[in-house]
């Protein structure tokens, strides 16, 4: 005659840490909707502004995650956006400056995530465990 396992407190163990993962997911999906809000609203204050079109189709999609890799974009649907941001030649052969909007606000996000995500985990993770 067989030997009988319980393997029920194990299967609540992993229920329960599949529950603590999708949360985990969940966090990480919020945190990057919110650095995305905030890339938006600066980059937009750095956009030059002629018709202000530009400025008006700079756009996101919400983070998601997929295989544990959370991802968000921001994008900007505007033929010219990448001319005004790296420079380009004008009609009459004269050089035209970038503004350089995308470069300076990558590397100022990426100072901010690094303190926010640190501050953002440490305080989740003590709710998590509590």
């Amino acid at each position: 005659m067989g030997k009988y396992c319980d393997f029920s407190e194990l299967t609540d163990h992993i229920e329960k840490l599949k529950l603590k993962a999708d949360q985990i997911d969940r966090a990480r999906e919020l945190f990057l909707d919110h650095i995305v809000m905030l890339y938006i609203r600066r980059i937009k204050k750095r956009t030059n502004v002629d018709t202000g079109m530009l400025r008006k189709m700079w756009m996101a999609e919400k983070a998601q995650t997929v295989f544990n890799e959370t991802y968000a974009s921001v994008f900007n649907n505007m033929e010219y956006a990448l001319f005004v941001n790296n420079g380009h030649r004008a009609l009459d052969g004269s050089w035209v400056e970038g503004f350089f909007f995308v470069e300076r606000t990558d590397d100022e996000m990426r100072q901010y995530m690094e303190k926010a995500a640190k501050k953002f985990y440490d305080n989740y993770f003590k709710d998590l465990e509590g």
